[in-house]
């Protein structure tokens, strides 16, 4: 599948969905119906904004942002606490004070 530029602002708001599973959740891609709801929802909503050739590949290029955000924060935990797994608590913290958080 093509990636593709999407628009940053929503790229952000889904990275920052991630993050929050993480945090409130210990969550991976997973999470509560609402968070799950949500990121689906603004996939949609964006991509209704594109022309039909755009949709599938910038739909295709938000999951990867999803994606790759999710490991690169399992990464960070699992630097700081090797045991940890999802949805098993872990010192949030750990977040806090990596760059780029």
């Amino acid at each position: 599948m093509l990636i593709i530029l999407v628009d940053k602002d929503v790229a952000e708001q889904l990275r920052s969905m991630v993050r929050e599973g993480f945090v409130k959740r210990y969550e991976m891609t997973g999470g509560s119906p609402e968070l799950i709801s949500g990121r689906e929802n603004l996939i949609k909503n964006y991509t209704k904004t594109l022309t039909g050739q755009q949709r599938i590949p910038a739909a295709w290029t938000l999951e990867q942002v999803l994606y790759d955000e999710t490991a690169r924060l399992e990464s960070i935990i699992l630097k700081h606490a090797l045991s940890w797994t999802c949805e098993k608590p872990f010192d949030t913290s750990i977040l806090m004070y990596t760059r780029d958080f």
